[in-house]
């Protein structure tokens, strides 16, 4: 059975420990280096991603309402509002890598499956994204149409949606 410690950020299915996706993307340089941050700001700008997607996660699993939400989670919230959710937070793997899923839904207006990723970061890094969940759709073994990214644009100061393309892996 696959579990997932958050505290660690580590994956065991049964007792053997799995690498990340985003371990994986880090260790082949297809990730963001965040090196040269300062330690405080990287763990505070850390905390408040966390806490929103915790945020967005608890709504989707139906935890809070939406009038729960914080201002800037229902931007994102709304942006899911064409969607019929498929899965969320769900966790995917084989017996060498695991990653957890945001997001899995149909669009209702085009039928499109798509898979979607929820970022804060301060910039949007299309190439590890694209890796990113084209290595869960890989996992999943699932059929997917379109893959996109919730993102949290500072300069609107709230979440938009972007197409993000396929790698073949």
């Amino acid at each position: 059975m696959i579990k997932f410690n958050e505290e660690l950020h580590k994956y065991t299915l049964d007792d053997k420990e799995l690498i990340s996706v985003t371990t994986l993307l880090a260790k082949h340089g297809l990730s963001t280096n965040y090196d040269n941050v300062d330690p405080t700001i990287l763990k505070n700008k850390a905390k408040f991603g966390s806490d929103i997607h915790k945020e967005l996660e608890n709504y989707l699993l139906g935890k809070i309402q939406y009038n729960e939400l914080q201002d800037i989670s229902k931007t994102a919230v709304e942006l899911l509002s064409d969607f019929s959710t498929i899965e969320s937070e769900t966790m995917v793997y084989n017996d060498i890598v695991a990653g957890t899923m945001d997001f899995l839904g149909i669009n209702n207006l085009n039928g499109e499956v798509t898979l979607i990723d929820f970022k804060t970061t301060s910039q949007l890094y299309m190439k590890s994204v694209s890796w990113q969940l084209s290595i869960y759709a890989y996992l999943a073994n699932i059929s997917v149409d379109k893959l996109s990214v919730i993102w949290l644009d500072k300069n609107l100061g709230s979440f938009v949606i972007k197409d993000v393309p396929f790698i073949n892996v």
